[in-house]
């Protein structure tokens, strides 16, 4: 099956057999490119992979039957969809003749439907194979039990297994057998199998001296590999003759590891403490497990739309954009710049299957999760930075916005800019699918409103405020890259409805708040807790897995507007000194809180009201130094780094959300982050390690620290501001924290 998501709360993508059998911990070994542990029942189990073959590799105890349990049908799914089941309506699977594999398909049910193509390879034939019947629940999936022992007494064995490679046969006497070997180590150098005098058995000839009563079994050790295909069985068929034909599992091992270590060489930490070497190459671990190829190795692929299209350079998916907009991407460009215009082709390339960019793309489809389109940024961060040249996933684009009476909204055709016509469309085009980011009561309002709610016509609109908030960003990227572009039209009408965050800010109070609706007198909503996510005690949420204390910090485009609306900066920092302060009221914590812990027991990555666990708040910490007060950021960003990542398997104090958890702290360990992940340059805090270097030799950058980095200096000159540019990084040099 497939691998869960990295570190994300959605079960889909895992796949567990109902067999479950408990490991010996102690036995555990997990390096780049590879794991190892021993099961109870003695079974030693070891994995290693390509880009789309997965390898295994097991071992039987001494005597023990070499069996496997194969579920295709088996996989997690999240409560609200196990209601639905058969979660695997379609499945089929054909048996290779020579007993030695397998390929098939199956359709999933789940957070987003797929359909998945795979083939299996044995190192050995099996002697028997029997196909279980299908779990109701699971629906079709295919199901089988494959037994690889062939035994036989007094010198015979079952005809089934008179085809078995001799070179990996041994002969074991049976226990008590009154029987000598020619070798004292109890395993023969020769072993013939030839046709018997009945049709139901075959013989074994050995060079005993005399007969003996025998047993004849495979070798204790099989490898199994699995090629997957979004497209078809012969194109997983393909991926593993390209990617694993004629290589053994030490040498794919070898190979997964070089690649991973030539990664790890372009961000290397030379100098600190033993935990922090292993959180820096565990986060640089997760941050590159995504996003996933999906093309075959001959460039193949299945569309957003279901169609099988071809890729020049690679289609991905796994783009978990609500969380990974932030820092992820911006620090795939510069860590991994050549894969960039894959990324980026990919979420093209899936706004013209699908009708709009994506929110949340998980194998081939759209699952809509969170709130926003934040593959914008992602795509105008990639064009500032000149790595878009040759989009290929504009292909078959018009180049115009066409008109819509349904959105009254007065873009000019901008310049015929294929991007930026695509990115507009999704911002104002409903596809009829999901109506999370209510686009039209944003233009009826300038705002979202808590009601009505298109959910539940019972119970007001969720994530009203966030919704706002991320839109508004949106815009933002929108305007700078129609700036950039000089359609200065386009640029105007954008930042009319990026200035829209202010629409859900309360002056009076200094916090974002849930309006009504302009036809119900758009007045505040009434009680307002800022430390609260609740809806009058229901579950419904304003914010998107936070509250008004974490988003009212969401103006990242441009703090100094929110700094005139808090009412200048001292105030903005007296606001931010309060909220690192301010312990959250109430009872236990909830996710719609985003995990604060109330009546005092804080939580690791708990400061106040910040919460290091969940995306909102990563760049709040960063306020400080764009106002003139790195000292702080610095201070809290190490704390930070200190507590909140631990060099253990509980060590993140929330979910790595595909790589991003990851980011921050790799950002932050460096000195410096994207709190504008669309803007011009990384805001300042404080290395935290003495030494780090980014590609070593040619445009060599390196970050190091000597005392307690209250000065910053890059080539030997004083840095003045607060940011460092991407193309000074890219470049190469020294950043000095001294």
């Amino acid at each position: 099956g497939l691998t869960g998501l990295s570190g994300d709360a959605p079960p889909d993508f895992r796949n567990p057999v109902n067999l479950v059998n408990p490991v010996k911990k102690e036995t555990e070994v997990a390096e780049i490119g590879y794991y190892a542990v021993t099961l109870e029942n003695g079974v030693k189990c070891e994995a290693t992979a390509t880009e789309r073959v997965a390898v295994w590799r097991f071992t039987w105890p001494e005597g023990a039957s070499p069996r496997l349990y194969i579920d295709a049908a088996a996989m997690l799914m999240q409560a609200c969809n196990q209601k639905l089941g058969a979660t695997v309506p379609e499945s089929s699977a054909s048996l290779c003749k020579k007993r030695r594999g397998m390929t098939g398909y199956k359709k999933a049910l789940g957070w987003t439907p797929y359909k998945l193509f795979y083939a299996i390879e044995f190192s050995e034939p099996w002697a028997k194979i029997e196909k279980l019947p299908s779990n109701p629940f699971q629906g079709k999936g295919d199901r089988w039990m494959i037994d690889f022992n062939a035994e036989a007494q007094s010198g015979r064995v079952a005809q089934n297994s008179q085809n078995l490679n001799v070179a990996n046969v041994k002969i074991l006497p049976i226990a008590n057998a009154n029987s000598k070997w020619e070798k004292g180590n109890g395993e023969l150098e020769t072993v013939s199998i030839g046709t018997g005098n009945t049709s139901t058995m075959a013989t074994v000839e050995t060079s005993l001296r005399s007969s003996a009563a025998l047993r004849l079994c495979v070798k204790n050790s099989l490898e199994v590999r699995i090629a997957l295909s979004t497209v078809s069985e012969d194109g997983a068929v393909a991926n593993m003759k390209a990617e694993a034909e004629g290589r053994s599992f030490d040498e794919i091992r070898s190979g997964c590891r070089a690649a991973w270590n030539e990664i790890f060489s372009r961000a290397q930490l030379v100098k600190g403490t033993d935990d922090q070497k292993k959180n820096w190459y565990t986060a640089l671990y997760h941050l590159c497990i995504q996003p996933n190829i999906q093309t075959d190795v001959n460039g193949r692929y299945r569309g957003a739309d279901d169609m099988i299209r071809t890729a020049k350079r690679g289609h991905y998916s796994t783009f978990s954009l609500w969380d990974t907009f932030r820092a992820a991407h911006p620090l795939y460009t510069i860590l991994v710049p050549e894969q960039v215009p894959g990324f980026v082709d990919s979420l093209v390339a899936f706004g013209r299957e699908h009708g709009h960019l994506p929110m949340w793309t998980m194998w081939n489809g759209e699952d809509h999760c969170m709130v926003g389109i934040h593959s914008i940024p992602v795509i105008v961060d990639a064009w500032k930075k000149g790595l878009l040249t040759g989009l290929t996933g504009l292909t078959g684009l018009s180049g115009g916005v066409p008109p819509d009476p349904r959105n009254p909204v007065n873009l000019v055709n901008p310049v015929q800019n294929k991007l930026l016509t695509l990115m507009v469309q999704s911002m104002i085009n409903n596809d009829g699918e999901n109506q999370k980011n209510c686009w039209n009561s944003y233009w009826e309002n300038g705002y979202i409103p808590y009601y009505p709610g298109v959910f539940d016509k019972h119970h007001p609109q969720r994530q009203s405020v966030s919704i706002t908030l991320e839109l508004a960003y949106d815009w933002w990227c929108i305007a700078d890259f129609a700036k950039l572009i000089g359609d200065e039209d386009t640029e105007k009408e954008a930042l009319k409805w990026e200035n829209c965050w202010k629409n859900v800010f309360d002056r009076k109070t200094g916090f974002v708040r849930p309006r009504a609706p302009k036809t119900a007198g758009g007045a505040w909503r009434e009680p307002f807790d800022p430390s609260s996510a609740r809806i009058g005690g229901s579950f419904w949420s304003d914010f998107t897995e936070a509250n008004s204390w974490i988003y009212t910090w969401h103006v990242f485009q441009n703090p100094d507007a929110l700094a005139e609306e808090l009412g200048g900066r001292e105030k903005a920092l007296a606001k931010l000194d309060k909220f690192f302060a301010t312990m959250p009221k109430g009872k236990g914590r909830s996710s719609a809180e985003g995990g604060l812990v109330a009546d005092g027991n804080l939580r690791r990555g708990q400061i106040g009201m910040y919460w290091h666990g969940n995306e909102p708040s990563h760049h709040i910490a960063y306020f400080y130094s764009l106002w003139g007060r790195r000292d702080k950021t610095a201070a809290l960003v190490g704390k930070i780094c200190r507590e909140a990542y631990l060099p253990r398997p509980e060590g993140l104090c929330g979910n790595d959300d595909c790589g991003q958890m990851s980011a921050w702290y790799l950002f932050s360990m460096m000195g410096f982050y994207p709190v504008n992940p669309c803007g011009d340059g990384y805001v300042l805090g404080a290395a935290q390690a003495e030494e780090i270097k980014l590609r070593e030799g040619k445009g060599e950058f390196r970050i190091v620290r000597s005392g307690d980095g209250e000065g910053v200096m890059f080539n030997g000159k004083v840095v003045n501001g607060f940011k460092i540019s991407h193309e000074e990084i890219m470049r190469g040099g020294v950043l000095s924290f001294e």
